[in-house]
């Protein structure tokens, strides 16, 4: 999952990285509230910390943000 805020909590999405593994694209399964950019990102697997980053920007996909 996906944890945007740090008292909330992961939440599903997929994570696809640019070739050079700088920057990535994470579309949630669900509709997300909007985040700001220079918030943080964190990529969980369960307890697991996969990585993360700072939110950039976000964008409306399907009626989804």
């Amino acid at each position: 999952g996906v944890q945007l805020r740090s008292q909330g909590r992961p939440l599903a999405a997929v994570i696809e990285t640019d070739p050079a593994g700088q920057r990535a694209k994470v579309r949630f399964d669900q509709p997300v509230r909007i985040s700001s950019p220079g918030q943080s990102a964190v990529f969980y697997d369960g307890d697991l910390v996969l990585g993360g980053g700072l939110v950039c920007g976000m964008t409306r996909s399907q009626g989804r943000i």
